[in-house]
């Protein structure tokens, strides 16, 4: 190995390391399952039992959306910070009365199931300049008798974890980065006027130095309740989602110190071979 050689070695190995400060992976995970649901007479004179029939087979829906970071934008809402500029969206989606559906999304970065019994899961990972979501729904009509109170729920376990950030990249123009990763976990049930929504993750950020984050649900019972208290029985929807959004932000910029370090050691390079050219 030539003199040279050795030492561009130290550079190469330098110029990896900075590329390697933008480098992580964001990713989380959610499932539902034990789907149930109960009822209850809320006036136990009106001689109608309590019940609530399925009008409709479960619909299923699965979809996916994946983006890649292309640079930096100006953030419209607040002017001092910057955010990733993200390309057109990949994006598919499947639904359908099946009895299951199992779909991986385009780029391969998120996966999905969805059965009849109401169980699903979402999950997605992305490394550096990469986002997305990955979404499940499971949908039913239902009729609800007079004077009846239904409460479903479900048990929920997830998980959320992603890469701290280096700290304080500045942008060349002095206005800082707004996140680094982001990993959020959705369940959500709604039926007629009744909704729920359990949201849990964690998130870094450009300008602050901070270390990688993991959450996680286990075994969390979630419950929603809707009343007919009318004489007569009502018709409603059920809608469950499972879902999933994960993003993972370049660096606008090498750090001030790497660039100085960068500098010297190309500097240093260049005084070696002219030296030896001499």
């Amino acid at each position: 190995m030539s003199a040279t050689s050795r030492l561009l070695l130290p550079v190469v190995a330098l110029l990896c390391s900075l590329a390697g400060t933008a480098s992580g992976q964001t990713q989380a995970s959610v499932t539902l399952n034990a789907f149930n649901f109960s009822v209850n007479d809320l006036d136990g004179e009106d001689g109608v039992a309590a019940g609530l029939t399925w009008d409709t087979s479960p619909t299923l829906t699965i979809y996916s959306n994946e983006q890649q970071q292309r640079g930096w934008v100006r953030d419209t809402d607040n002017p001092n910070y910057v955010v990733g500029d993200w390309n057109t969206s990949t994006d598919s989606a499947m639904w359908g009365v099946l009895p299951r559906l199992s779909v991986s999304s385009p780029l391969g970065m998120g996966r999905a199931n969805a059965d009849a019994d109401g169980s699903m899961s979402a999950s997605m990972a992305v490394v550096s300049g990469f986002s997305g979501r990955q979404m499940v729904e499971f949908s039913r009509a239902f009729t609800l008798s007079p004077n009846t109170v239904v409460t479903f729920s479900y048990v929920v376990d997830g998980a959320a974890s992603g890469p701290g950030s280096d700290g304080s990249w500045p942008l060349t123009d002095g206005y800082p980065a707004t996140n680094k990763s982001d990993a959020i976990i959705l369940a959500q049930m709604s039926a007629g006027p009744s909704f729920f929504l359990l949201n849990d993750g964690g998130d870094t950020f450009w300008e602050d130095v901070s270390d990688p984050y993991a959450s996680a649900i286990a075994d969390r019972t979630i419950t929603l309740t809707l009343r007919n208290p009318d004489s007569v029985a009502r018709s409603y929807l059920l809608d469950v989602t499972a879902g999933v959004l994960v993003s993972d932000v370049l660096a606008p910029v090498p750090e001030p110190g790497g660039h100085a370090l960068m500098a010297l050691g190309l500097a240093a390079v260049g005084a070696a071979v002219k030296r030896r050219r001499a």
